[in-house]
């Protein structure tokens, strides 16, 4: 929404919400779509308060991204100890619908942890 300018999001009114919940191009899930407004509500204050959600996601990453040697897809899990750790920090900052799945695949999406295979040409590139 608003192309992803959080703090626009943040702002967004119930009259936005009602115009939102009538796009049939949306899944139109009230509670997903509060979500989205009050977790760039939560990027708002995390970004006045000097921090941001990359260092707050990099922060229990010290070393680096995690790197897995997996060989088949069947290894690759859905979620892990790490995604679960992220996922109760995040809902201490307030965010909703999030979870250790959801925030395992932001974690992939951001580098955090690489579990390309190994027979993968972008393993390490």
């Amino acid at each position: 929404f608003f192309d992803f300018e959080i703090q626009k999001v943040s702002q967004m009114t119930e009259a936005d919400l009602l115009r939102l919940m009538a796009d049939k191009r949306l899944i139109r899930h009230e509670a997903k779509l509060k979500a989205i407004i009050n977790n760039a509500q939560c990027l708002v204050e995390l970004q006045k308060t000097g921090q941001s959600l990359d260092k707050l996601l990099w922060e229990e990453c010290p070393a680096g991204p995690v790197i897995h040697h997996f060989e088949t897809l069947a290894q690759v899990p859905a979620k892990t100890e790490l995604s679960q750790k992220i996922t109760q920090k995040l809902k201490r900052h307030g965010f909703k619908f999030v979870g250790p799945t959801i925030v395992y695949s932001l974690m992939q999406a951001c580098g955090l942890v690489n579990d390309h295979l190994e027979s993968c040409p972008f393993k390490y590139a």
